[in-house]
């Protein structure tokens, strides 16, 4: 049968703020099902989207792969058919189809044929869920170590220390912490993701009104030394925590800035995506010890030679 090749265009920061009404088509509990996300990282995966009635399909380089794709934006009764297009696309470049970040009510609208693909368990990719009560209050002794690093910083820095909501306008200052920051960072992470993700955050500071961010910050002295950037999906009662970087010298400062951003922020929702932790170790342990209420599973749908 005759088929319109789907013509794949570059993605821009703008161009996905018009695309923000296809966001709340499927909403999960995954990062990825937000706009910030894809705003974020849109520079790191060169991505290239195609938009119609039927959802926003994705070309993407993903880790080692040149061509890839990533789960569409789309209703649920659109997934399987989103997926054949993809697949038609793929075949058509003579590229074997890798679709990534595939939560599982995705995968099982989608129902791969086991003769044909590959389903594989991607466990970096994984969203830690946690409780927003909990994440505020920080109750009973499960979150002594934390309790006891927040009451260290507010000892050491509670006189000088400024949580503070951020702009568009406050980019200057937001880009000199990043410097800052980016300078005294042992990446441990191969694939580069931090130079890229620089890229992201300054388009999403630029766009966050339009794209519904929350960015927020904590002055010491004065001196912007955290920020943090959110987004909420009211249907799942969650918010994404998608960006937050402080100063390590500043014993507790981080769990100073995960406290009071939701405090002042998000002081109802029920509950935290503090999104993955890249496959890097010491991010696992850190996001494990915080006690997440569950995991939201994601899986890469490859297939077969």
């Amino acid at each position: 049968g005759f088929r319109i090749m789907i013509k794949f265009e570059t993605l821009t920061g703008e161009r996905l703020i018009e695309l923000k009404s296809y966001f709340s088509l499927r909403p999960t509990g995954c990062a990825e099902s937000h706009l910030a996300y894809h705003l974020l990282w849109r520079p790191y995966y060169e991505t290239k989207y195609f938009a119609d009635e039927r959802g926003i399909l994705w070309i993407q380089k993903i880790d080692y792969d040149d061509q890839a794709t990533m789960l569409p934006v789309c209703k649920i009764e659109y997934m399987r058919e989103n997926f054949r297009r993809l697949q038609d696309h793929f075949t058509e470049i003579g590229v074997k189809m890798h679709m990534y970040l595939v939560d599982e009510e995705a995968l099982a609208a989608i129902d791969p044929d086991p003769s044909r693909y590959e389903v594989v368990e991607d466990r970096d990719s994984f969203d830690y869920i946690y409780s927003g009560d909990e994440m505020r209050l920080l109750p009973g002794r499960k979150y002594s170590k934390m309790k006891n690093r927040i009451s260290r910083f507010l000892r050491d820095y509670g006189e000088k220390a400024e949580f503070v909501l951020l702009g568009p306008e406050d980019e200057p200052e937001i880009l000199e912490f990043l410097d800052h920051w980016s300078s005294k960072k042992e990446s441990d992470d191969a694939l580069n993701r931090l130079e890229s993700e620089e890229t992201g955050i300054r388009e999403a500071i630029r766009l966050c009104r339009e794209a519904d961010i929350t960015i927020a910050g904590v002055r010491v002295g004065g001196i912007l030394e955290a920020f943090s950037m959110g987004t909420e999906c009211r249907k799942m009662d969650m918010t994404v925590t998608h960006v937050e970087k402080a100063n390590t010298e500043l014993r507790g400062l981080y769990n100073y800035l995960e406290k009071e951003f939701l405090l002042h922020s998000y002081p109802k929702t029920g509950f935290v995506n503090r999104e993955d932790d890249m496959g890097l170790e010491n991010l696992r342990r850190t996001k494990e010890s915080m006690h997440p209420v569950r995991m939201e599973r994601k899986y890469t749908i490859l297939e077969k030679e």
